[in-house]
């Protein structure tokens, strides 16, 4: 093969890729929900919104064996405790920016190692106002 016909299909091939990628759309975070997600489903509580978009915030991710505990995530409203996954369902998805997990470590870490929810998780959400 002529260097000229390498030169071709390597171009050929760099174009294909570019423009699979352009049409994938923006790389969603694992661990964030954005305000455009939530516009974007026909949901009215937050809850129902992490359900749709990442329903793994509601799984279990391990217990604490010196606790009776269930496993799944705290949520906090920015920094301050507001209950357990169903305190979700009191939020309306209209009213929020972003909703964020974090793991056992970083929760641990963000929200103070005091914090019984370090193991489980932590769901983070942020309003708009």
């Amino acid at each position: 093969m002529s260097r000229r016909a390498i030169y071709l299909v390597a171009v050929a091939a760099a174009l294909g890729c570019a423009s699979a990628s352009a049409k994938s759309g923006p790389h969603k975070a694992a661990n964030l929900i954005t305000a455009d997600e939530i516009a974007g489903t026909n949901t009215t509580t937050a809850y129902e919104a992490v359900e749709k978009l990442r329903p793994a915030f509601l799984h279990s991710h391990g217990t604490d064996l010196s606790r009776s505990d269930t496993g799944l995530p705290d949520v906090y409203l920015g920094v301050a405790r507001y209950g357990d996954v169903n305190s979700l369902r009191n939020i309306p998805a209209m009213e929020v920016l972003e909703i964020r997990f974090y793991k056992g470590a970083e929760a641990a870490t963000k929200f103070g190692m005091q914090n019984p929810t370090g193991i489980n998780g932590v769901i983070e959400v942020t309003l708009k106002h």
